[in-house]
């Protein structure tokens, strides 16, 4: 999985400055993805690395959502904003989400393979004219044996401008809904007064490749880049 976001972190930069992406602009409060029609999944792409995750619209009664079941596979699907709709996230810092687990992959006891697989991710990608500067948080719900807390902050082993923000930890019951400032998980995961960053992508996967398990997930209701919380502050 290491590459996954190494790889679109390059293809964002890459693509930094085309003018050419991108299908919908973020409005005053946010972007939303409902998940209910089959013409939203157009505009979110997919990256292989190694195999592929089916992902699919799936419906129960009147409610819509992405479907993800991973076979010992690692691919992700990434919504990529046009370079106008590019933001900093200082004014508009929330983004929410609704996602279940309903089957988590089998870590084994080697400390490398326990890094690698997770059910679910979410990505929020900072690309930088220059690769090497570019930046990711990994908002992850990992597995039930797993040595992480909930609330637990880590750095990638791919780059230390990679972070993981740990959300939830092994079985919950039904969908669970996060809601994260961004602002304030970027100074902290990275140890910054002030957010110079833009957001250019974000990204959902799961992946079961180094383990050679089995995952499934759902995600639904992406809300990107409003300015108050939907929920109150405990």
């Amino acid at each position: 999985m290491k590459r996954f976001v190494r790889v679109i972190l390059i293809f964002v930069t890459l693509n930094m400055f085309s003018g050419q992406m991108g299908h919908a602009a973020i409005t005053d409060f946010f972007k939303y993805f409902t998940f209910s029609e089959e013409g939203v999944m157009k505009i979110w792409k997919e990256k292989l690395h190694k195999g592929k995750v089916e992902y699919k619209l799936a419906k129960a009664g009147n409610e819509a959502y992405v479907h993800g079941h991973s076979k010992a596979a690692a691919s992700g699907l990434y919504y990529e904003f046009s370079e106008k709709d590019r933001y900093n996230p200082t004014q508009r810092p929330y983004i929410s989400w609704k996602w279940k687990v309903d089957k988590f992959l089998k870590k084994t006891d080697d400390p490398k393979f326990q890094e690698d697989d997770y059910p679910a991710r979410v990505y929020v990608i900072f690309p930088a004219k220059v690769f090497i500067f570019s930046k990711c948080i990994e908002y992850i719900w990992d597995t039930p044996n797993s040595k992480h807390k909930e609330g637990d902050n880590s750095k990638s082993p791919l780059s230390s401008r990679i972070r993981f923000k740990i959300l939830k930890v092994g079985e919950k019951k039904g969908w669970q809904f996060e809601e994260r400032n961004v602002y304030q998980d970027y100074m902290e995961l990275f140890g910054e007064e002030e957010v110079d960053d833009q957001i250019g992508a974000i990204a959902f996967m799961s992946d079961s490749d180094d383990t050679g398990s089995e995952s499934i997930v759902y995600f639904d209701e992406m809300k990107i880049g409003y300015k108050t919380p939907m929920t109150p502050s405990p």
